[in-house]
Parts: structure tokens; C-alpha cells; sequence
């Protein structure tokens, strides 16, 4: 018996490979745009690389597992039974994997909600007002005590007209908004363009998750807009 699975349309496109990272990597970012999609979409499409790769990696290890088993019976089966008896099999086998890659997916975001990962100092400034900004006096130095003052910024999730959601992700998770990007780099808040199907989220991984990416098919009307956008350079 041979299986030969069939991997999601994405995750055999053109968007998981080498190339275009190495593309995406050299798109300068729209300066000052705290909001805009097009400069986070590395790291998205890194991630959708990787979690593709993982996909293929746990279906490879399943089905390996899987044909190095052996089917004992103690009465010979007729070719209906057995038939029937391997579309059981597979059906369970084809549930298992699933389940296991999700297990490895919700480790991940729980990893990542829970620990908060630091992603650099925060920075205020008159475009974007928050009140989720923790300062904190730190004295260092024992012979020569100095003081300095420490800021974090709480991950929050903003709209295309830059006005903060009353969702903050340290007490929500779940928090989203939809995507959008400017139409040229002058991000003026009347060039915005909201990307259908991409979502925003507190994480990377949930910003993914509940996309559902219909503007990285050829066909669809979004994706020479988004495109043009995310390569340029």
C-alpha cells in the first residue's frame, strides 16, 4: 500500500519557498506606519513557510509509522471486510494526524501567550497615544548607583484610521482587527486599503490561523493589489 497525500494549495505555492523569503526580505519598510500589514509580512509568510514545512514533516512521520505496521487477523477477511477494515484505518489515522499537528500548533501560541515574548523598547510619540505603556525607575551600579527608566509596550491592536481598539492582548488574546495597508508609502489615513480575509491578531500565529488567505490565489481581485505593494522596494 502506498499514500500519497496531497498538501493545501498554499502550502505547495511559490509562497513557502526560499525565493520569494529571500525577496521578501529586501522590501525597505514604510517608515513611521505602525499598522501597516505589508511591513510585518515577513514574518507572516515565514511563519506560513514553517508551519507548512511541519505539516509535511507530521503527515512524512505519520505515514512512515504508519506502513511499517502490520494488520494481524485470526480469520481470513473477504475483499468487502478488509476494504472496510482499511478505510477504518485510515480514517483514524487521518484524525490522528490532524491531532497532532494542531497539539503542535496550540503549544506554540500557548508558548507564546503565556511567556510574552520582549520585542524591544517602547517608543511614544504624538501618532500614537496609549495608555498601556509601563515605566519603571531602575537604579544598577553598586558603588556608583545611577537611575534609568525602562518602558514596555503592551501588544495592542490598531484599526486603518490608527485609533486604538479597546482590545489590549494582555488581557485578551483574542484580540483582532482587520488588516490593511496604505496605498503608497505617504500612508495617508484616506489611502487605506482594508486586505480582505487577513486578520490582525495579538500574535503572529493568530493573525495566521484565522486568515484565511484568499488574497494569495492568482485569481482572486486582491491579489495584484497586495502584491504590488508587498514587493516593492
Amino acid at each position: 500500500m502506498s499514500l500519497s497525500p496531497t498538501l493545501h494549495q498554499v502550502c505547495s505555492s511559490d509562497f513557502v519557498h526560499d525565493d520569494f523569503m529571500e525577496a521578501m526580505s529586501g522590501k525597505e519598510p514604510t517608515f513611521g506606519s505602525k499598522s501597516d500589514w505589508t511591513d510585518r509580512a515577513f514574518s507572516r509568510f515565514q511563519l506560513l513557510m514553517d508551519l507548512c514545512r511541519l505539516a509535511n514533516q507530521t503527515i512524512n512521520a505519520t505515514i512512515d509509522r504508519f506502513t511499517m505496521q502490520f494488520i494481524v487477523i485470526s480469520n481470513i477477511l473477504s475483499e468487502n471486510d478488509f476494504n472496510t477494515q482499511i478505510n477504518v484505518t485510515l480514517d483514524q489515522l487521518y484524525r490522528s494526524t490532524v491531532a497532532d499537528f494542531r497539539f503542535a500548533v496550540d503549544i506554540q501560541r500557548l508558548f507564546v501567550q503565556i511567556d510574552q515574548p520582549y520585542t524591544g523598547k517602547a517608543m511614544e510619540s504624538n501618532r500614537y497615544v496609549t495608555n498601556l505603556i509601563i515605566k519603571r525607575n531602575m537604579t544598577y551600579s553598586v558603588n556608583n548607583p545611577q537611575s534609568s527608566q525602562v518602558s514596555f509596550l503592551f501588544t495592542e491592536i490598531y484599526d486603518g484610521n490608527l485609533t486604538l481598539i479597546n482590545c489590549g492582548c494582555a488581557t485578551n488574546a483574542h484580540c483582532q482587527t482587520s488588516a490593511f495597508m496604505y496605498h503608497d508609502k505617504n500612508f495617508a489615513e484616506d489611502g487605506v486599503y482594508i486586505i480582505p480575509g487577513i486578520v490582525e491578531g495579538c500574535f503572529v500565529i493568530n493573525s495566521l490561523l484565522e486568515s484565511t488567505l484568499q488574497c494569495l490565489y492568482p485569481d482572486s481581485e486582491c491579489f495584484p493589489i497586495l502584491f504590488g505593494r508587498v514587493l516593492e522596494g
